[in-house]
């Protein structure tokens, strides 16, 4: 099932439990840009603004409007900050006016915050306003509408878990909250002791309870101003139409079972015969508010959370005032109503924006600095022995985590999703939530294999390369010289073709499915499941040794057609590296055979980073100069030295350059190294030997011929030799006429010049 909008104007279909980000996302990529870096906002039609991370309920209808010049955007930005701080003054004044209302009328003020998430940084503000406001009224409340965990590691990795919320909203004295369905994140236990601590009421009319461990939720709850005036506050959390539960994981609501909020709140209409003010605290979203007013006009007041809308200027549906307050704890909500002889005659609403405040509660401040100086994120998960380099291999370790925590046939991951590039040693959650900071979460749907071709055909044109990495799987890109697509093989766990007509449940990061264009029939739903909560449970977990380095699931083949330059033909597959820093490969064995047979040098040494990944000129295919720059980086600008170094100081070099980057980093021709290293992949020593196995003399003088660049700037070589002799052609140049030269490609390419080898020192 889908969810059906529009934005300006064209119908959008989405998946199901997708956030307004991915809907945007998916209608531009530009305007998702624009919105993301805050020159643009998503309004609906009444001029309400949306957050990125706001949930979807479907039919919504949204515009966006084309980014202003910068200065009408500065002006804009002022004039919103004098008009914001302006309508603060006069709402604490008129507060201080209404305060000594005439006889028979109560002022009451009803302060409130929705999909706090965590966020606590603005709640000294807060907690200010709603003191100072309570200091001259008694008739003051604060409510929240539901979400307060999940978003911020200080809340989410507290032990135990969303105890900074719980201790700030107990000082802050809230009056009222709804249950959100991200409060089951942490699991019913959690939740179960934050409602039994919380020293206000946690509600929820929608749901039973078939766990005695959790306690049936009051749906309900009755406040009483000083002078009697009754205010009574139902509850409401939202479900997903294609499950009947709340988005969070299925296994945080077994034995709960939910009711559609829109329809069981009319059970709830008799409360408005005994009560002054009818409140619904609702975690529904905006769109289902507006139905539930239409159908309920027993409401006087719905306060709502769950689509993250900001609504500047509540206005009446039906009779009924819906107000929401953004999210993040970004702005604060006023409700101020006035009720005489027993009955409202007025009730307005508004947005305090809380940027424009300076003044806290300076006992709520403290509290907040020490739960974000508090040691949870430094938290060690796990300790990994063997590092994990490189995007590739920690996507990787990522798919493979979510395929076992979801139970799914296949996953994908982009590598730009991974925003590390190494693991090693304590693993701690900080680590974690910094691989992770998008709040990617994984989406499931059904794919046949031609639609999973599609996926990797698309995305490797669009990315130019190889860039999805899969779990459950391999596959085999092969592409003409322009990079166009030519096939797309699959492979099983077991290495064997997977035939066309088979489906699969497949898992991927929802910013694969709003931004890659690839066909597939099913629209998919959000599993609710977070990549980084997955990992968090993985490393947690973990009771293996991860170890990647030698793992390779995508491969690239080049074959070449039309007016191509033929210099050779191989008699065995030239790939480039398997892994980066990962032994030798043939691509790196014949280019340092060509450097050392253009400069006549004993020994030549190439840097394995200067190999492409995963690339393949198959056995038995023609080799053509036009296929050099896929085998190596910046193989038309590199040129290369020769120089001068002892037995001594070119076994030191390669041991120190191998050292530093913990694998082997220098592919070699005149000669073979063995790395020995121990479980903790720390190199310790080397072995070192001339071609044929001949040892090497320390004292004796080697000409040696290294990569310019490399020599200039990494290498410090210098000291070996103040005037290297350089040579003039560049490398394609070298290697296209070496290969010219031998016309075959023989398989002495493939022999193993680098071995890894482990080393117990014991």
């Amino acid at each position: 099932m889908s969810l059906k909008l529009i934005i300006n104007g064209c119908p959008l279909e989405i998946f199901e439990g997708a956030t307004i980000g991915d809907a945007v996302r998916k209608f531009s990529n530009d305007i998702y840009k624009d919105v993301e870096q805050g020159n643009t906002d998503i309004e609906d039609l009444d001029g309400n603004k949306y957050y990125l991370s706001g949930a979807l309920t479907g039919d919504e209808i949204f515009k966006i409007e084309k980014t202003s010049p910068p200065e009408k955007n500065m002006n804009k930005s002022k004039h919103f900050f004098i008009i914001t701080i302006l309508i603060t003054l006069s709402l604490l004044i008129l507060g201080t006016l209404l305060s000594g209302a005439e006889s028979g009328e109560t002022k009451i003020t009803i302060f409130h915050l929705n999909d706090i998430h965590g966020n606590i940084d603005n709640f000294g503000k807060v907690a200010h306003i709603v003191g100072s406001e309570r200091a001259i009224n008694p008739n003051v409340f604060l409510v929240q509408a539901g979400d307060n965990f999940s978003g911020n590691p200080v809340v989410d990795q507290y032990e135990p878990k969303g105890e900074p919320i719980l201790v700030l909203m107990n000082k802050m004295k809230f009056d009222a909250g709804v249950i959100g369905n991200h409060d089951f994140d942490y699991g019913k236990k959690i939740l179960t002791s934050f409602i039994k601590r919380a020293n206000f009421p946690m509600l929820c009319s929608n749901v039973k309870s078939n766990d005695s461990s959790f306690p049936q939720p009051v749906p309900y709850t009755i406040l009483k101003t000083e002078d009697g005036v009754s205010i009574v506050i139902l509850g409401l959390i939202q479900i997903d139409s294609h499950s009947g539960i709340p988005s969070t994981l299925p296994d945080n609501v077994k034995e709960l079972k939910f009711f559609r909020g829109t329809e069981s709140a009319l059970d709830f209409k008799y409360l408005k015969k005994n009560n002054n003010v009818f409140i619904a605290l609702s975690h529904l979203g905006f769109d289902r508010d507006k139905i539930l007013a239409q159908n309920m006009g027993e409401l006087d007041l719905i306060i709502g959370g769950h689509s993250h809308t900001l609504i500047r200027n509540p206005s009446l549906e039906n009779g009924v005032l819906i107000a929401q307050a953004g999210a993040h704890a970004d702005y604060l909500g006023r409700i101020d109503i006035i009720v005489k002889d027993g009955k409202i005659i007025k009730k307005t609403g508004s947005v305090i924006d809380l940027d424009t405040v300076k003044t806290v509660n300076e006992e709520v401040n403290k509290l907040i600095t020490d739960f974000n100086n508090s040691s949870s994120l430094n938290k060690v998960l796990a300790d990994i022995e063997t590092n994990i380099n490189g995007r590739q291999n920690l996507g990787l370790m990522v798919t493979d985590a979510i395929r076992e925590d979801l139970g799914l046939d296949m996953i994908f991951y982009n590598k730009g999703g991974i925003r590390i590039n190494r693991l090693s040693g304590k693993v701690r959650a900080k680590d974690i939530y910094t691989m992770h900071p998008f709040g990617n979460y994984i989406v499931e749907m059904v794919m046949d294999t031609l639609e999973i071709k599609d996926l990797i055909k698309n995305d490797f044109e669009g990315h130019r390369g190889i860039d999805v990495i899969p779990s459950g799987l391999s596959y085999r890109v092969t592409r003409d010289l322009n990079k166009n697509v030519v096939n797309i093989e699959l492979f099983d766990l077991n290495g064997y073709r997977i035939p066309d007509g088979r489906s699969f449940r497949v898992g991927m990061n929802n910013y694969i499915v709003s931004s890659y264009k690839f066909a597939h029939k099913d629209p998919g739903r959000s599993t609710n499941a977070k990549t980084v909560d997955i990992m968090l449970r993985f490393f947690t977990n973990l009771n293996k040794k991860l170890n990647y380095s030698n793992v390779v699931r995508s491969e690239e083949e080049i074959i070449y057609s039309g007016k191509v330059n033929t210099i050779g033909i191989t008699e065995t597959d030239i790939y480039t590296a398997k892994k980066k820093y990962y032994k030798n490969s043939p691509s790196g064995n014949l280019v340092s055979d060509a450097i050392r047979a253009h400069s006549g040098s004993d020994i030549a040494l190439f840097p394995t980073r200067l190999l492409r990944n995963n690339i393949t000129i198959g056995k038995g295919k023609k080799v053509y100069r036009e296929a050099l720059p896929d085998l190596y980086n910046y193989i038309k600008r590199s040129n290369v030295v020769n120089i001068k170094m002892t037995g001594k100081q070119l076994k030191e070099f390669i041991l120190k350059r191998i050292k530093q980057k913990n694998n082997a980093d220098l592919q070699i021709s005149g000669g073979t190294y063995t790395v020995f290293y121990d479980q903790g992949n720390r190199v310790h020593k080397i072995e070192f030997l001339l071609s044929g196995n001949n040892p090497y003399n320390e004292e004796s003088s080697y000409k040696v011929s290294l990569i310019k660049f490399e020599y200039d700037n990494s290498y410090s070589l210098k000291k070996f030799t103040a005037e290297p002799e350089i040579v003039k052609e560049d490398l394609e140049y070298i290697l296209s006429e070496y290969i010219k030269g031998i016309k075959i490609i023989s398989k002495n390419i493939a022999t193993e010049r680098v071995k890894l080898v482990k080393y117990n020192k014991n």
